[in-house]
Protein backbone atom coordinates (compact mmCIF):
# COMPACT_ATOMS: atom_id res chain seq x y z
CA UNK A 1 0.00 0.00 0.00
CA UNK A 2 1.37 3.40 -0.97
CA UNK A 3 1.42 6.26 1.50
CA UNK A 4 -0.73 9.29 0.78
CA UNK A 5 1.17 12.32 -0.51
CA UNK A 6 2.30 14.85 2.10
CA UNK A 7 -0.47 17.36 2.85
CA UNK A 8 -3.28 14.95 1.91
CA UNK A 9 -5.88 14.45 4.64
CA UNK A 10 -4.83 10.78 4.91
CA UNK A 11 -1.10 11.64 5.12
CA UNK A 12 0.65 9.98 8.04
CA UNK A 13 -0.53 6.81 9.75
CA UNK A 14 -3.39 5.35 7.66
CA UNK A 15 -4.74 3.61 10.77
CA UNK A 16 -4.97 6.94 12.58
CA UNK A 17 -6.94 9.13 10.22
CA UNK A 18 -7.61 12.75 11.09
CA UNK A 19 -10.94 13.06 12.87
CA UNK A 20 -11.95 16.24 11.00
CA UNK A 21 -11.23 17.95 7.73
CA UNK A 22 -10.20 21.59 8.25
CA UNK A 23 -13.63 22.79 7.08
CA UNK A 24 -15.48 20.39 9.36
CA UNK A 25 -13.17 21.25 12.25
CA UNK A 26 -14.00 24.98 11.90
CA UNK A 27 -17.73 24.25 11.54
CA UNK A 28 -17.71 22.07 14.67
CA UNK A 29 -15.68 24.65 16.63
CA UNK A 30 -18.29 27.29 15.73
CA UNK A 31 -20.96 24.81 16.81
CA UNK A 32 -19.19 24.51 20.20
CA UNK A 33 -19.10 28.31 20.62
CA UNK A 34 -22.79 28.54 19.78
CA UNK A 35 -23.66 25.65 22.11
CA UNK A 36 -21.69 27.30 24.96
CA UNK A 37 -23.52 30.59 24.42
CA UNK A 38 -26.93 28.88 24.35
CA UNK A 39 -26.27 26.63 27.37
CA UNK A 40 -25.09 28.80 30.26
CA UNK A 41 -24.01 27.27 33.54
CA UNK A 42 -26.78 27.33 36.14
CA UNK A 43 -26.52 28.12 39.83
CA UNK A 44 -29.43 27.79 42.21
CA UNK A 45 -29.43 30.28 45.09
CA UNK A 46 -31.84 31.21 47.79
CA UNK A 47 -33.69 34.38 46.93
CA UNK A 48 -32.23 37.39 48.71
CA UNK A 49 -35.29 39.56 48.12
CA UNK A 50 -37.66 40.02 51.06
CA UNK A 51 -40.64 37.76 50.54
CA UNK A 52 -44.19 38.99 50.81
CA UNK A 53 -46.99 36.63 51.60
CA UNK A 54 -49.88 36.74 49.16
CA UNK A 55 -52.90 38.70 50.38
CA UNK A 56 -55.06 35.58 50.20
CA UNK A 57 -52.59 33.51 52.26
CA UNK A 58 -54.11 30.62 54.19
CA UNK A 59 -51.75 28.36 56.19
CA UNK A 60 -53.90 25.29 55.71
CA UNK A 61 -54.05 25.62 51.94
CA UNK A 62 -50.58 26.89 51.09
CA UNK A 63 -48.34 25.09 53.62
CA UNK A 64 -46.05 26.58 56.20
CA UNK A 65 -44.36 29.97 56.09
CA UNK A 66 -40.96 28.23 56.12
CA UNK A 67 -41.59 26.58 52.76
CA UNK A 68 -42.68 29.90 51.31
CA UNK A 69 -39.51 31.62 52.52
CA UNK A 70 -37.25 28.91 51.03
CA UNK A 71 -37.78 30.16 47.49
CA UNK A 72 -34.82 29.75 45.20
CA UNK A 73 -33.86 31.37 41.94
CA UNK A 74 -32.02 29.87 39.00
CA UNK A 75 -29.13 32.11 37.93
CA UNK A 76 -27.57 31.65 34.48
CA UNK A 77 -23.79 32.22 34.19
CA UNK A 78 -21.87 32.62 30.96
CA UNK A 79 -19.99 29.46 30.12
CA UNK A 80 -16.32 30.30 29.48
CA UNK A 81 -14.83 28.82 26.32
CA UNK A 82 -11.79 26.60 26.71
CA UNK A 83 -9.63 24.35 24.56
CA UNK A 84 -10.39 21.46 26.92
CA UNK A 85 -14.16 21.90 26.63
CA UNK A 86 -13.87 22.30 22.85
CA UNK A 87 -11.95 19.03 22.67
CA UNK A 88 -14.58 17.29 24.82
CA UNK A 89 -17.30 18.69 22.56
CA UNK A 90 -15.46 17.42 19.46
CA UNK A 91 -14.61 14.09 21.12
CA UNK A 92 -10.87 14.55 20.52
CA UNK A 93 -7.97 14.75 22.93
CA UNK A 94 -6.17 17.97 23.74
CA UNK A 95 -3.10 16.36 22.16
CA UNK A 96 -5.02 16.03 18.89
CA UNK A 97 -5.81 19.76 19.03
CA UNK A 98 -2.14 20.50 19.71
CA UNK A 99 -1.22 18.34 16.70
CA UNK A 100 -3.70 20.24 14.54
CA UNK A 101 -2.22 23.47 15.86
CA UNK A 102 1.46 22.91 15.15
CA UNK A 103 2.50 19.45 13.97
CA UNK A 104 3.97 18.78 10.54
CA UNK A 105 1.33 17.41 8.21
CA UNK A 106 -1.45 19.49 9.77
CA UNK A 107 -0.56 22.82 8.14
CA UNK A 108 -4.10 23.28 6.79
CA UNK A 109 -5.36 23.39 10.42
CA UNK A 110 -2.88 26.00 11.72
CA UNK A 111 -4.94 29.10 10.90
CA UNK A 112 -8.13 27.49 12.19
CA UNK A 113 -6.52 26.63 15.52
CA UNK A 114 -5.10 30.14 15.76
CA UNK A 115 -8.57 31.60 15.14
CA UNK A 116 -10.08 29.28 17.77
CA UNK A 117 -7.49 30.42 20.32
CA UNK A 118 -8.16 34.08 19.43
CA UNK A 119 -11.90 33.65 20.00
CA UNK A 120 -11.31 31.94 23.36
CA UNK A 121 -8.78 34.58 24.46
CA UNK A 122 -11.08 37.43 23.40
CA UNK A 123 -13.97 35.95 25.39
CA UNK A 124 -11.76 35.52 28.49
CA UNK A 125 -10.36 39.04 28.21
CA UNK A 126 -13.69 40.76 27.53
CA UNK A 127 -15.48 38.68 30.19
CA UNK A 128 -12.76 39.50 32.73
CA UNK A 129 -12.88 43.21 31.94
CA UNK A 130 -16.67 43.29 32.26
CA UNK A 131 -16.60 41.21 35.49
CA UNK A 132 -18.62 38.46 33.84
CA UNK A 133 -15.73 36.17 34.76
CA UNK A 134 -13.36 36.54 37.69
CA UNK A 135 -10.95 39.10 36.26
CA UNK A 136 -7.94 37.70 38.14
CA UNK A 137 -8.57 34.19 36.84
CA UNK A 138 -9.17 35.42 33.29
CA UNK A 139 -5.97 37.48 33.25
CA UNK A 140 -3.97 34.60 34.73
CA UNK A 141 -5.36 32.21 32.10
CA UNK A 142 -4.29 34.67 29.40
CA UNK A 143 -0.82 35.05 30.94
CA UNK A 144 -1.47 38.70 31.78
CA UNK A 145 -1.05 38.35 35.55
CA UNK A 146 0.85 41.14 37.26
CA UNK A 147 4.00 39.49 38.61
CA UNK A 148 6.39 41.41 40.80
CA UNK A 149 9.46 40.08 42.49
CA UNK A 150 10.56 42.00 45.52
CA UNK A 151 14.18 41.68 46.55
CA UNK A 152 16.52 43.67 48.65
CA UNK A 153 19.84 45.24 47.76
CA UNK A 154 21.90 43.17 45.27
CA UNK A 155 19.09 40.58 44.89
CA UNK A 156 19.22 39.48 48.53
CA UNK A 157 16.10 38.76 50.57
CA UNK A 158 13.97 41.77 51.34
CA UNK A 159 14.22 42.61 55.03
CA UNK A 160 11.85 44.85 56.90
CA UNK A 161 12.90 46.00 60.30
CA UNK A 162 10.83 47.55 63.03
CA UNK A 163 12.29 49.49 65.90
CA UNK A 164 10.37 49.68 69.15
CA UNK A 165 11.20 52.06 71.97
CA UNK A 166 10.17 50.69 75.33
CA UNK A 167 9.48 52.51 78.59
CA UNK A 168 13.12 52.49 79.60
CA UNK A 169 14.14 54.02 76.22
CA UNK A 170 16.02 50.89 75.09
CA UNK A 171 15.76 50.20 71.38
CA UNK A 172 14.78 46.74 70.18
CA UNK A 173 15.04 45.86 66.49
CA UNK A 174 13.20 42.97 64.91
CA UNK A 175 13.96 41.66 61.42
CA UNK A 176 11.56 39.81 59.17
CA UNK A 177 14.18 37.21 58.34
CA UNK A 178 15.90 35.24 61.15
CA UNK A 179 19.27 34.92 59.42
CA UNK A 180 19.47 38.72 59.13
CA UNK A 181 19.50 39.17 62.91
CA UNK A 182 23.05 39.41 64.22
Amino acid sequence: MCAAPKGHKMWGNPCNQKAYTPELFWKCACNYFEWSDNNPLRKVEQSKQPQKLPTNYDKKLHGSIKNFLKQTIDLPFTRAYSIEALCNHLDISVQTFLNYESKEGYETYFDICLRVRQIISAQHFEGGMANIFNSNMAMRKLGLADKQELTGKDGKDLVTTMTFITDNSAKQTFASNERDVE
